[in-house]
């Protein structure tokens, strides 16, 4: 039995319209992970495993630093989070909505890159109240050691994303290389780097042995800098 074309153009276009109502849909969502302290890796057994915490520098700006009093692991001035973005994908059609993998997307999103975030705690006319400040790179034009602080947003510092890798160690993403030329040149993969350090520094009249970062591929020139790495544990 033959079928003329006119009878297929009826099947045609319903399968058209079936296909037409397929959608695609990529969400990037920015997503806030469990609390975790951030401990010290150090070859320095006064070091090693000592968690970092947010402390007071200023009004409502705190730095990372160590510190010799007494805490628990679940203290809010120790609990640090990342804020890193997770993509989902779905399809819809006329039977509903499907969430397929994405391509291209990181297999581990939770790792970063992302924020440090660390909640301010304060009280309004409402009662107790908090605020999630971003962890900033603090620079000073006179030295090439900057200061890891959290603070509000559009105060002195540059917010600066980093993962945690396999072994849950904390780096920076380099996406390009000045010493290469032309300097704007992207690197066809990014490389992590590992530049943290413990310093003692002087900020806004406060002290610290802090975390520092030390910028560009020279010596800290701040001579009391020992370099360290740092980990996440989940509280």
């Amino acid at each position: 039995m033959r079928t003329s074309n006119s009878a297929l153009l009826p099947l045609i276009a319903g399968t058209l319209q079936v296909l037409a109502q397929d959608s695609f849909s990529q969400i990037n969502n920015i997503v806030q992970s469990a609390n975790f302290n951030l401990l010290l890796v150090s070859p320095n057994a006064t070091l090693n495993n000592r968690p970092l915490g947010a402390l007071h520098n200023g009004a409502a700006h705190e730095q990372l630093a160590i510190f010799d009093f007494a805490h628990n692991a679940t203290d809010n001035f120790v609990n640090f989070q990342l804020n890193y973005t997770q993509t989902v994908c779905t399809v819809t059609n006329t039977t509903g909505t499907f969430t397929v993998p994405c391509q291209n997307a990181p297999a581990h999103p939770e790792r970063g890159p992302g924020l440090i975030t660390w909640f301010e705690q304060y009280s309004d006319q409402n009662g107790p109240a908090e605020a999630s400040q971003a962890m900033a790179l603090g620079f000073l034009p006179w030295t090439n050691v900057a200061i890891a602080q959290v603070s509000f947003a559009g105060e002195t510092g540059i917010r600066s994303q980093v993962a945690f890798d396999d072994d849950c160690l904390m780096y920076i993403n380099q996406y390009s290389d000045d010493t290469l030329e032309p300097a704007y040149e992207y690197l066809n993969t990014p490389v992590r780097l590992y530049r943290w350090y413990l310093c003692d520094t002087y900020y806004s009249g406060y002290t610290y042995p802090s975390l520092t970062w030390v910028v560009g591929k020279a010596e800290p020139q701040n001579p009391t800098c020992q370099a360290v790495n740092v980990t996440r544990v989940f509280t």
